[in-house]
């Protein structure tokens, strides 16, 4: 019998994770209501394997403060579930790393080999109601979903959210990260068996953290859904977004952006 456990707070997200650790019974957790965490460091689950599930049953899990991802690693099934958050996270890791979790960023999971279905994204509301950066990422690859994607995302979406590129860490840290970022509104990298499918991103901004690409050897690609695809990416919507550089450039070394809609 498969089981599962609920959960309507933090304390009990955690505790539901362990439960799934030391029990095979035990494949599934669904959110009961809505939450708040004040200031998060870590994932609540570093890998979500074949054949588990995380549903939302569309309730929202609030990040007033998140330095991670949800899931670092999504090989199962994670869906109906919304998030609003404000991220931020740092990495120094090479880009030809195996291990995607030191490269990569995204709100819901940095790496997903599996399905993310019925999601959804948006910015954390300060106090004035007014919506704060929801990423801000010297990864690799950073995504408002997720940060590579060898999976499938179908039918999320990432509204009145600012992802940054904090390329100025990244140029500090180029030995390591590599001259080259991949940022997008729904996956950073759609990898060659990945598939993002009638997803949406509105008023969604995508740029580097200092509003343009100057004095740097670094290069950035930038998507309204995704930086960069060799895999399939079908249906959706892009509207009133803004991708790339989001100040004029005069004069300096530029680094190289390229940006596109999609």
């Amino acid at each position: 019998t498969t089981l599962f456990r609920s959960v309507d707070n933090e304390k009990k997200f955690e505790l539901a994770v362990e439960y799934m650790k030391q029990d095979s019974r035990y494949q599934g957790i669904t959110v009961d209501n809505d939450f708040t965490v004040t200031n998060r460091t870590k994932a609540f689950i570093e890998e979500l394997d074949y054949g588990q599930v995380l549903d939302g049953q569309s309730h929202t899990i609030t990040f007033a403060k998140a330095g991670e991802a949800l899931v670092l690693s999504n090989y199962g099934t994670i869906q109906n579930l919304k998030i609003c958050s404000n991220a931020s996270c740092a990495r120094t890791a090479s880009k030809d790393s195996e291990d995607k979790t030191k490269n990569s960023f995204g709100i819901i999971t940095n790496n997903n080999y599996g399905t993310i279905t019925a999601c959804a994204v948006q910015g954390y509301k300060d106090d004035e109601g007014d919506f704060e950066t929801t990423v801000l990422s010297n990864a690799v690859y950073t995504g408002g979903i997720a940060g590579y994607n060898r999976g499938t995302i179908d039918q999320c979406e990432v509204k009145n959210t600012t992802i940054l590129w904090n390329n100025t860490m990244a140029e500090a840290e180029k030995n390591e990260a590599g001259f080259t970022g991949f940022i997008g509104g729904i996956a950073g990298q759609n990898d060659y068996a990945g598939k993002i499918t009638a997803c949406t991103t509105e008023q969604v901004t995508v740029a580097p953290r200092t509003g343009y690409m100057k004095e740097t050897e670094l290069t950035a690609y930038m998507g309204g859904v995704a930086g960069v695809s060799q895999g399939m990416i079908e249906g959706g919507t892009v509207k009133g977004c803004m991708i790339g550089n989001t100040s004029d450039v005069y004069g300096g070394e530029v680094g190289r952006l390229y940006a596109g809609g999609i």
